[in-house]
């Protein structure tokens, strides 16, 4: 039955067909058991075929599923079957993040499977489980995580990714620019992650006040090269590649100000859905194109956290810092998994 999990059956002409090819595979494989018959064999995948249109609309409301008494199923196979069911492609879901999961979006569907090379009855199914949760969870109050495990009875693991997912289409996030096209759903988990736990309440609603605080920290470009002072005696003992140590001290004013006036511009609406595709063009490409490595970026993300004895204007400003910090626990993340793609 779980290999039924990922499609979705529409008639019993197509029951029929696919039970065929089941137990065709099957027999190919030898595994056909010792005086069982083909007509026996698809008998059985028949059933199960039922077995599974039946416990199906049930899956739609998890909690009905685990309370149903049509099939005797152990709750740990119960579980089971609920996590396939609601598990999904990431090639797929790539296709999905940053758009609202409305009819609309389904009809696309068909491009969607063509791009992937994975089955549209099982990108409905995805496309389906994402539209379910997404209005279950737009609903309610309340801790998102929480409200997903509770009301789809999802393992922790998956239930974060599909916050992550409600966040990404709550924000609409420009995911789908020709830049980010390399970019993979668990590239934008992981940042969507990043954000979650830094910048957002446990309802996945991003702090508003904070980003308005964030335009007070344009005052740290009047103490750029303070900045490049600290952040370059940081970086000493060859923290740095021999590329970029020679690109940070030529450009550290361009990477400095695009990270500067990224924060600045987060409490407009557009600029904030723009932040990955700014991060991706202010400062992962022009320090890919100076050679720099991973590690380069780590450590340059390290020598600009600023504490407050490091720069003036911080010893004058007590909230810079504070501000400062929060922006790149963020941020940080988000510049290092997309320098790594």
């Amino acid at each position: 039955m779980f290999s039924l999990l990922t499609g979705r059956s529409s008639s019993c002409g197509w029951m029929d067909t696919e039970c065929h090819s089941a137990v065709s595979l099957l027999q190919q494989r030898g595994t056909l058991l010792a005086g069982a018959t083909l007509d026996m064999l698809h008998g059985d995948v028949m059933d199960h075929y039922r077995s599974f249109s039946t416990l199906e609309r049930l899956l739609e409301v998890p909690t009905l599923f685990v309370e149903q008494r049509v099939l005797q199923i152990s709750p740990n196979d119960q579980m089971d079957i609920i996590e396939k069911y609601y598990d999904f492609d990431d090639a797929v879901m790539r296709e999905l993040i940053g758009k609202k999961p409305s009819s609309k979006l389904r009809k696309e569907l068909d491009d969607v499977c063509d791009k992937t090379g994975v089955l549209v009855r099982s990108c409905r199914r995805q496309f389906d489980n994402v539209r379910r949760i997404y209005k279950q969870v737009d609903e309610m109050t309340g801790n998102v995580l929480d409200n997903i495990r509770q009301q789809f009875l999802l393992p922790d693991p998956l239930a974060r990714r599909y916050a992550a997912i409600l966040f990404l289409d709550w924000v609409r996030f420009e995911t789908h620019k020709r830049k980010l096209a390399h970019l993979t759903f668990n590239d934008f988990f992981v940042c969507a992650d990043a954000l979650l736990r830094h910048w957002a309440d446990e309802e996945c609603e991003l702090d508003k006040e904070f980003f308005q605080d964030l335009r007070e920290i344009k005052a740290m470009l009047d103490r750029e090269k303070e900045a490049k002072a600290v952040t370059l005696r940081k970086l000493e003992g060859g923290r740095l590649s021999t590329d970029a140590a020679g690109d940070l001290s030529q450009n550290f004013r361009c990477l400095f100000r695009s990270l500067v006036n990224i924060a600045t511009g987060l409490y407009r609406s557009r600029e904030l859905k723009d932040l990955f595709i700014d991060l991706q063009e202010k400062v992962v490409e022009p320090c890919k194109s100076a050679r720099w490595t991973l590690q380069d970026m780590d450590a340059f993300l390290a020598a600009i956290n600023f504490d407050v004895s490091e720069i003036d204007t911080f010893r004058r400003e007590t909230d810079l810092p504070i501000l400062w910090r929060r922006y790149l626990r963020a941020v940080g993340p988000c510049v290092l998994q997309l320098f790594a793609s």
